[in-house]
């Protein structure tokens, strides 16, 4: 079995633009599951396939590390800090997936961030004013050590390659037209439709990208 390293992910932080954070994920099998398909002919389940694991690449220093942890701890701790541990890797998992998917940014803080200057905010925190209102220090330190824990490979298998996902009290339009992978706490988690939603979808193209601005 051979192993294989995507560069996937670099950028900066709202606060400090076009910091390059190299990130990869490590493939131990190729991606030609099909998690659509398997669902014909499985249970249910089979949507919820593990996402290959994250690995920081080579060369990332003490910095990069840092402001990818924060911006992943953010998307935890705003979107789910009241769901407990399985809520947030749940939330970190999805921004992961986004990450390797070539709908999205290819950065953790761009992902995170994706939409802030819009107005259009995929995460609701970015634009709502939360991150204004003070942080609850032990809840925050928790909440980057499961980002830290998800960037040295832990993965969370039971939202699969899922990249959206809302709250139980509402039923966004799109996600009439999207594979539900399952719920988790009060979050309902969904695959993109069609080959979007594949394994194969999931891999970037292995070239280093650099000198992008993540949103001031």
């Amino acid at each position: 079995m051979t192993t294989s390293c995507v560069p996937v992910a670099q950028g900066g932080s709202p606060a400090r633009p076009e910091r390059v954070i190299a990130l990869a994920y490590q493939v131990d099998a190729p991606l030609t599951y099909d998690p659509l398909l398997a669902a014909l002919v499985e249970p249910p389940q089979s949507l919820a396939r593990g996402a290959p694991p994250f690995i920081m690449a080579r060369g990332a220093g003490r910095r990069q590390l840092e402001l990818a942890t924060d911006c992943l701890a953010a998307a935890a701790y705003y979107e789910a800090r009241s769901e407990g541990v399985a809520g947030q890797r749940a939330v970190v998992q999805v921004v992961l997936n986004r990450v390797r998917h070539p709908g999205f940014p290819a950065t953790i803080c761009g992902v995170v961030y994706q939409g802030e200057t819009a107005a259009l905010c995929q995460f609701s925190f970015t634009c709502d004013g939360s991150m204004y209102r003070p942080r609850d220090p032990r809840a925050w330190s928790a909440a980057r050590r499961l980002a830290a824990e998800a960037l040295e490979g832990y993965v969370y298998v039971p939202v699969g390659l899922a990249t959206r996902f809302h709250t139980l009290d509402v039923r966004p339009q799109w996600s009439r037209s999207l594979p539900r992978v399952t719920a988790v706490g009060s979050h309902v988690f969904y695959l993109e439709s069609g080959a979007g939603g594949r394994s194969a979808a999931f891999a970037r193209p292995s070239e280093q990208i650099s000198g992008s601005r993540s949103p001031a």
